[in-house]
């Protein structure tokens, strides 16, 4: 009797074991990881890619209505020496700044433990962004008091 039927038996199925885990499992492992997956929210409507741009308020998922509401969130992570110089000046403004008669939401964000709410790409720490209106608009400016209310004076004045 010859083997050979059996060990080609065996092989092709090591090998479909193998591709299912490389080209199926695996990256759908990835996609949950990182939070690319579709997440429903409270609303009942779908957020996320092939939808509507995920978007996060202190709560989670901002409703429709809240979609308005310019937010700019600062991230980053405790052991870095420029967030920790940052961070008092960022939270010196408060959690709500008045610029032209608009409000503008303020937010901290922890860039390790809030992976999942970020806001924009995140290079380094820390990053400060903008959001409004379904649109990131990173600030790459001065970090102080006085650049943080002038971006935030130009980026109301121009979703205007």
């Amino acid at each position: 009797m010859d083997v050979r039927p059996f060990w080609f038996l065996v092989a092709g199925l090591i090998l479909l074991y193998i591709f299912v885990l490389a080209f199926v499992e695996i990256p759908r492992r990835r996609r949950h990881a990182t939070g690319l997956l579709p997440i429903e929210p409270s609303s009942g409507t779908w957020l996320g890619p092939g939808g509507t741009q995920r978007l996060w308020g202190a709560e989670g998922f901002l409703d429709a209505g809240a979609v308005d509401q310019p937010t700019f969130f600062m991230v980053g992570v405790d052991w870095c020496p420029h967030c920790v110089k940052a961070k008092p000046i960022f939270q010196s403004l408060g959690s709500k700044v008045t610029i032209g008669g608009r409000d503008v939401a303020l937010q901290y964000l922890d860039g390790e433990k809030d992976k999942a709410r970020l806001p924009c790409e995140v290079g380094g720490f820390p990053t400060f962004c903008f959001l409004h209106r379904g649109r990131a608009q990173r600030y790459q400016g001065p970090r102080s008091v006085e650049g943080f209310r002038q971006f935030l004076t130009e980026q109301l004045a121009a979703s205007v």
